[in-house]
């Protein structure tokens, strides 16, 4: 009896003692990069859910919609009219660009027009993301929408830039130079306008362009 009163008395000790245990709470720190990765998980999952679809329209807008353009993308090709006159400014055909002037119809491969439709911005920022951080809630066609703002790793840009140019010379960015892309999300996975910002403090410079999708 005294022998089973001894195991009793253990077992209640050890379950007391995992009662009474807490596990190690996470750091700040710790709270900051879970909180980060999994930001960064919504905005790639987003991002791939939207280049998933085969054919949606688009509006750009530069300079704070001082120059406004409507687009449209099917798969990888794409055409951009001027909002004003509807006239044709550029498409993607293939592997070829074609840029519509008065002058005449330019010529170009897809690395030498750069970065012109939604979905070139959004494959763009997949390979060159840096941080990700929650920012301000914004308003999209009346209804509120939460912004994930990426900032673009630099030296991956670099890398980017210097594979685009084949060359063997010395790439340099300006300095301080930060380009930011803002990704306005309804309802946590409904992509609905993508925001390019790159500012350049030592020239006193900041360059914007906004897609609405549609």
């Amino acid at each position: 009896m005294r022998k089973m009163a001894g195991c009793l008395v253990c077992a209640l000790m050890l379950m007391g003692c995992q009662t009474d245990f807490v596990a190690d709470q996470p750091t700040v720190n710790e709270k900051k990069v879970l909180a980060q990765e999994k930001l960064a998980q919504t905005a790639r999952q987003v991002i791939q859910g939207w280049l998933k679809k085969k054919e949606y329209s688009f509006q750009l807008e530069l300079m704070s919609g001082k120059r406004c353009f409507t687009g449209k993308q099917v798969a990888d090709n794409w055409s951009l009219k001027d909002a004003a006159s509807q006239k044709l400014v550029m498409r993607r055909n293939g592997e070829h660009i074609y840029a519509y002037h008065d002058s005449g119809t330019e010529m170009m491969t897809v690395k030498q027009a750069g970065l012109v439709s939604p979905r070139d911005h959004l494959s763009f920022v997949l390979s060159v993301a840096g941080k990700f951080r929650q920012g301000p809630a914004e308003w999209v066609n009346g209804r509120r929408v939460d912004v994930i703002e990426v900032d673009i790793d630099n030296g991956k840009l670099l890398d980017k830039l210097k594979q685009a140019l084949f060359s063997n010379e010395t790439v340099r960015l300006p300095v301080n130079m930060a380009v930011t892309y803002k990704l306005a999300v309804q309802d946590a996975r409904q992509l609905t306008r993508v925001t390019l910002i790159i500012r350049e403090p030592d020239r006193g410079q900041v360059q914007q362009l906004t897609y609405q999708l549609m």
